[in-house]
């Protein structure tokens, strides 16, 4: 089994990667996002309605191997992306 190192959401080095992975994100609706990451593209699904990327999940190996283990604050850079990105566009509105 392999083993996943936890790096906080907020972390240096997930925010670092988030805002470098957040250029590449699309909106596909319905609270769909896909992420390019480095070696694949992932889809970032939120809830409806649901504005706090903590609930959002990642079809990415954290997302879905990680998240037995997710406590607030660990979710993936992919998820931080499509949040970034989101951001940004509620910020040109």
């Amino acid at each position: 089994m392999v083993e996943m190192q936890v790096r906080p959401a907020m972390s240096v080095k997930v925010s670092a990667k988030a805002e470098r992975l957040a250029d590449t994100v699309e909106y596909l609706g319905r609270g769909m996002f896909a992420v390019r990451g480095e070696t694949d593209r992932y889809v970032v699904k939120a809830p409806y309605g649901e504005r706090d990327p903590e609930q959002w999940a990642c079809d990415c190996n954290w997302g879905k191997f990680g998240g037995a283990n997710h406590t607030r604050g660990t979710m993936c850079s992919h998820v931080r992306a499509a949040d970034i990105w989101l951001s940004r566009v509620m910020t040109l509105r």
